[in-house]
């Protein structure tokens, strides 16, 4: 009896932890795939349903850029983004909506924190000196997410 248990509780253990580990891993390709694709993305959309903006910040020995996008001009559910500034394979890439929990949506002229509607979200990364910078947003025009969008843009500072 204590044989059978044990080998039930193994089991159930097993199950569980390579479930979570699958979740990670999924994560891990979805974050290496839109990091290969931006590398070698050279070709790039010219619209898109929101503003995005560049900014620049000097620092002692190089800039923080931050990504800002907002403004949207229909509304964008489940959003995922990622930014890539030609600095390398081995520098990790800001992103949004791979690794969270949380879910990210822009409204035009709605804020609700609590379920997810943000005036804007910001990516943040640091560059030796200004540059442009890749962009992969995708997102849902619905809630009941029947419609995907993905656009691949190269923002520059205005």
């Amino acid at each position: 009896m204590k044989k059978k248990f044990f080998i039930c509780l193994m089991s159930f253990l097993i199950c569980g932890c390579s479930t979570h580990s699958s979740k990670e891993e999924n994560q891990f390709q979805t974050y290496d795939y839109i990091k290969n694709k931006l590398i070698q993305q050279v070709q790039y959309d010219q619209t898109i349903d929101c503003q995005v903006s560049l900014i620049f910040n000097k620092l002692s020995d190089n800039y923080r850029y931050d990504i800002v996008i907002h403004q949207p001009q229909k509304d964008m559910y489940h959003i995922t983004a990622m930014c890539y500034a030609s600095e390398g394979q081995d520098k990790i890439c800001p992103n949004i909506g791979i690794f969270d929990e949380q879910e990210y949506h822009l409204k035009k002229d709605y804020v609700d924190k609590q379920n997810g509607f943000y005036k804007g979200i910001q990516l943040s990364g640091t560059v030796k000196r200004k540059q442009s910078i890749k962009l992969y947003i995708s997102y849902y025009i619905d809630s009941s997410q029947t419609k995907k969008i993905e656009k691949y843009i190269e923002v520059l500072e205005k």
